[in-house]
């Protein structure tokens, strides 16, 4: 768990797994552990990709929308350096529509509403 934009200010962001009670709204980061791929003549693996799945979760609409738009804002075209890596731009996509969450229920308010992102994560080891 950790949070975005200071400490007290921002966003919480589970990665893999959210707490028992999380607070509201919250960003989940998942996905696959990714694909090694274009071996090179001494068998090693020269390229990678990775898909990172980002899930908004809100009590409202809005607060589900406001989580995607300053998401999408802080990736997309963004470049992370990795060591020994040339990663690619990131591109942000849309994967699932907003929709209740019916796998979990707040006790004297229903469902949370969620939202699915996913963003490629494609590099290069530096040769």
């Amino acid at each position: 768990r950790a949070e975005s934009g200071g400490e007290g200010t921002g966003t919480t962001v589970y990665l893999w797994e959210v707490d028992a009670a999380p607070d509201y709204p919250y960003v989940l980061l998942w996905g696959s552990l990714g694909n090694e791929l274009a071996p090179t003549l001494a068998d090693r693996q020269r390229d990678y990709e990775l898909p990172i799945r980002i899930t908004y979760v809100g009590l409202n609409a809005l607060s589900v929308v406001g989580l995607a738009k300053d998401v999408r804002e802080d990736l997309n075209g963004q470049r992370p350096l990795v060591e020994g890596w040339s990663v690619g731009k990131l591109n942000v996509t849309a994967l699932a529509e907003m929709a209740p969450d019916d796998s979990v229920s707040i006790p004297n308010f229903g469902h949370p509403l969620r939202a699915v992102d996913e963003v490629l994560l494609q590099s290069t080891r530096i040769l």
